[in-house]
């Protein structure tokens, strides 16, 4: 029988948010390898409209990008209804 945690669909989504794109990749693999789904964001803003359109289960944030930071990120998902809830990291 199959695990149901193989199925893409199935496994849970985690929002990776970071500039530097050898650091998304190294933590993606990982991320994959533990049986989640990953989607990326190279900045703030990207990453802000992810969290609002994809509802990841999981927000990996870097907290200090140019432009939008992660602070910012953080504090503007933490204010909108519809993303407060998904756990930012």
């Amino acid at each position: 029988m199959a695990d149901p945690l193989d199925s893409e669909e199935d496994a849970s989504c985690v929002l990776l948010i970071d500039d530097d794109e050898q650091v998304r990749q190294l933590i993606s693999e990982q991320i994959q390898m533990l049986g989640h789904r990953v989607i990326e964001a190279e900045n703030g803003i990207e990453g802000l409209a992810r969290i609002r359109r994809d509802s990841p289960d999981l927000v990996l944030l870097d907290l200090e990008m140019p432009g939008l930071d992660g602070r910012d990120v953080l504090s503007r998902a933490k204010k909108d209804v519809r993303t407060r809830d998904i756990p930012i990291v």
